[in-house]
This record gives C-alpha cells, structure tokens and sequence, in this order.
C-alpha cells in the first residue's frame, strides 16, 4: 500500500503533542472536511506538520492510532472566528496519537513553495483527478498568490514530497527507518530582582562559513544549529501558552536557553540538539550545564529547578530516569506537557555550598559490618596503657621490707 502524507496546518503552541479537531466547527456543521479527516488518517500514516507563525513546514511525524473522541479545548482561527471574537472552550473533539516528531533539517518555507508553484499546481490537478476530489489539496490559488489552505487538515500528495529537496528527510526516513526518530556570577543591584529579558526569536538563518578542507563539515553545523532554533523556539512557544512569559539570560545571569517564572519558581532549561552519534555526549553535556544554572540561582537563594530540552526522544531511558531522579525534566517537542506534570526538587544550599534537595531525605550514615565487629574484640582487651598504670599501683603497694 503506498504511503499516505497529511499537512496539519496550525498555529498550536503545543505542536507535536497529537492532532485533535472538533467533532463540529463554529457554524455547527458536523461534516466540516478540514476537521473530520482525522478520522481518515490510519496508524503508519505520515504527518507533515505547517507552523502558521512561521509560514512553513517545519517538521513531520507518524500517526500510531486513529482518532479517538475527545473533549477538547478549541476555537477556530479563520477570519469569521477572529471578528466573532471567539475564544478557545471544551468541546467535543477529535484526538489521535502520534510519535516519532522529527525536526526537518531546513524548515520548508511558503517562499520557497510559491517558487514551484507551477509544478505544484501539475501536481495538486493530478492528484485531483485521480482522486476525484479537489477539496483536500494542501494549497489553494488566489489572486493574491498561493497559500495553505484555511483548514485544519489537508491530504499531502506524495508527489510533492518527492518535489522539494527539503522533504526528502521525510521519504528517506520512511524508505529506511533507523534511529530513535524512526518511522515504524554577579549580579548587579539595578537587576538583581529581574529574570532574564523578553524573549525573541533569531530570524536570520545563518550558514556555516566553508572551512578547511576535511576540518569540520559546515552542513552538519548548520543542521545542529537549526535544531537548536527550533527546539528553543517550540519550548519558548509552549511556555507562551502555559500563560508564562520565556524569557532570555541576561549577559550577567546562567546563561539558559529559555527561562520562565511560575508560581514564585525560576525555570531554567538547556536546549540540545542530538544525532545518532552524539547523543550521549550531548545529554551529558546540557546535564551538566543545566546543573550549573540551577547551583547559581539557588546560591543567590532563588527558588529554581531545571529543564534539559532535546530535539527528539532520547534513545537512553536510563540516563533520563537519572535526570527524573535527581530533579531534572528532560522534555522534546511533543512532550513538552511533563513540564506541567513533572514534581521537580527544589534545591537548596546549606552554607558550605553542598546541595541538597527539599524532598529527600538524608542518607543514612552506617559502619561496616567488619569495622563494628574489630571494635567489639578489641574492647574485651584491656589497652596497653592501662595495664602499665595497673602494674605500677601494684608495684608500689607492697610492704617496704620487701624493697631491699
């Protein structure tokens, strides 16, 4: 059976976590396509995933159940919505499961769609034809130019797939899965009492500058760094949603990815991105700096705990029971909600600086077993000091005739 693709298109803070829709839209139409495709989609199916904010196709995963009833919190976003002034409430919905969400390399912007717009309108009249049904195409054509649909959810021709270089991350994966993302201080007083500064995104996409022949490959550069900007920007949105405010380290502050502050705690998290070969040093690596940050705010005595955020699901799950186990979150796009779930240590430093945590208990202090026993024999042994002072008491209490 040929492999089926769908676009999610949407603006969600929490992208990545599932796909869930509305069982009705605001007119109360149960038969809305934009929301009832989810119940098409079948478990293996791929999901390409549209970040309005952005403007692109920013990463994919694959669906591992089918759609499920739900009550959702929800509000459409279309033009009518917005003038309607409509705000998210819980309803009746859709909710499937995914798994496997994968960062694209390099995002597939809408720029770079409208450059092939010839070739995708071939192939969106194609597909149509074949299926007999154009309602479900990804992109529409108007006279202010082309654009996503105003749909939640759209089928994806795997044609178009094939069409744009920056896709091929998605078919290569599908055609040989592997890996764990398979398919199948000081501080000054003026700003002592402030965190961080308002978070902002890095819009320019900087290229690795060409080094030395056979030094360091500056693709592979690129791509951490790109990761690296997604994960920040992802947590940082999600955060947003939580009602929170992300904010950015300060030159004299930990210097963090993203911090936030909730319910009187400081957040502070390292982002990572991770490959197959340097995963295990990444983890450390983001372990240890994370650590760091934490020590430095709670010697300022700050209340704070500390977040290790990755680009995908790590393979080792003992090193991040570890981190759970010592009051780290590690979290990845698509599990950012443990954020909300996890019950994080706060630590706290004694005056000589060794950390402890507020909810473990101290260890408890044992001799070994051979140290007790030596004790106990050698306290049946008079010593040998008291033996000479026993001697003399002796020696000096018998009669004088017996001393010449």
């Amino acid at each position: 059976m040929p492999q089926r693709y769908w676009l999610e298109i949407t603006d969600r803070h929490d992208l990545g976590a599932d796909l869930r829709a509305p069982q009705k839209n605001e007119a109360g139409e149960e038969s809305y396509w934009g929301y009832s495709l989810i119940r098409d989609i079948r478990p293996g199916d791929i999901i390409l995933h549209y970040d309005k904010r952005r403007k692109s196709v920013v990463a994919f995963s694959r669906a591992v159940s089918i759609a499920r009833s739900k009550q959702i919190k929800w509000a459409a976003h279309g033009m009518s919505a917005r003038n309607a002034r409509i705000r998210p409430y819980r309803r009746p919905g859709w909710s499937l499961a995914i798994d496997n969400f994968t960062i694209l390399h390099s995002p597939l912007f809408l720029r770079e769609i409208r450059r092939r717009k010839v070739d995708v309108r071939r192939i969106q009249n194609s597909w149509a034809n074949a299926s007999h049904d154009s309602r479900y195409l990804p992109f529409i054509f108007r006279r202010d130019g082309m654009r996503p649909q105003q749909a939640y959810l759209t089928r994806f021709p795997p044609a178009l797939v094939r069409l744009f270089p920056t896709l091929h991350q998605v078919s290569a994966r599908v055609a040989s899965p592997t890996g764990p993302s398979s398919i199948g201080s000081h501080v000054s007083p003026s700003r002592a009492k402030t965190f961080g500064k308002p978070y902002r995104r890095d819009k320019e996409r900087r290229s690795t500058s060409k080094r030395q022949p056979f030094d360091v490959d500056p693709d592979k550069i690129d791509r951490g760094v790109h990761a690296h900007r997604m994960t920040q920007d992802m947590l940082a949105d999600y955060v947003k949603g939580m009602g929170c405010r992300p904010r950015l380290a300060r030159r004299e502050e930990p210097q963090y990815d993203v911090g936030w502050k909730r319910e009187g705690t400081l957040y502070v998290a390292e982002v990572k991105s991770l490959t197959k070969s340097n995963e295990v040093k990444q983890l450390r690596l983001g372990l240890g700096q994370v650590l760091d940050y934490w020590r430095q705010l709670a010697q300022s005595g700050k209340r704070a705990r500390a977040v290790l955020a990755v680009e995908r699901e790590p393979t080792d799950r003992a090193l991040v029971d570890f981190c759970r186990d010592i009051g780290v979150a590690v979290v990845w796009p698509g599990h950012f909600e443990a954020l909300e779930e996890w019950p994080a240590r706060d630590m706290v430093l004694s005056s000589n600086w060794r950390s402890t945590w507020a909810t473990a208990s101290p260890p408890t202090q044992r001799l070994p077993v051979r140290s007790v026993h030596t004790r106990s024999r050698k306290s049946h042994a008079p010593r040998p000091a008291l033996v000479e002072r026993r001697r003399g008491r002796a020696h000096t209490s018998r009669p004088a005739s017996n001393l010449v």
